[in-house]
């Protein structure tokens, strides 16, 4: 009866600590959102990251002709968010934005997202001839316009936390046969 007990404390100190093991990063959210069409005249990008990660993060945007956009500061917090900022405003197009990264669990991930930029010519111009920089209050209205909820993660990130969660239910499906057969074979004793 002590194995059975044994066992069975160890078998949920392992299902216990078993989720942390089979999660991932994986991006909660960004600014501009994938898919989204940009109507603003855009210098930077945010990335948030359900966990945190660790600052050798890279970032890689790409428009659709393949030239490569120079970043010219990415910065890494400790809530587990890329921010980067760009040379000068992005020209109108599509773009993929690529990240490697490597999260809490020490496990590296890439991923990538597509966004438009369609800023009106006047906007750009206007944008242009300014020679001040936003203030605060301007950066606080922009990050309330552009927040973006979890709720709006990838498909492939649902599909690797189903993953997770399949592992899990086989290991404690294989847990409770274990036990059942434990405890079988000390009655037959």
């Amino acid at each position: 009866m002590k194995k059975l007990i044994t066992i069975f404390v160890a078998t949920t100190i392992f299902l216990y600590m078993a989720p942390p093991v089979f999660a991932h990063t994986h991006l909660a959210s960004s600014n501009p959102e994938a898919e989204a069409t940009v109507t603003e005249p855009m210098k930077e990008m945010t990335l948030s990251f359900d966990t945190v990660i660790e600052q050798t993060a890279t970032l890689e945007l790409e428009n659709s002709n393949g030239t490569l956009t120079q970043v010219d500061n990415i910065s890494i917090n400790d809530d587990g968010e890329l921010h980067a900022v760009f040379d000068q405003a992005l020209e109108n197009g599509e773009y993929t934005a690529r990240w490697e990264i490597i999260g809490v669990d020490g496990h590296p991930m890439e991923d990538s997202i597509t966004f438009t930029v369609d800023v009106e010519e006047s906007v750009e111009e206007d944008t242009a001839n300014e020679e001040t920089a936003p203030t605060e209050e301007d950066a606080a209205e922009t990050d309330e316009d552009n927040t973006v909820s979890p709720a709006n993660e990838t498909e492939s990130n649902q599909a690797e936390q189903d993953n997770s969660n399949v592992i899990l239910i086989a290991i404690l499906v294989v847990a409770i046969i274990a036990i059942i057969v434990i405890v079988r074979l000390k009655r037959k004793k």
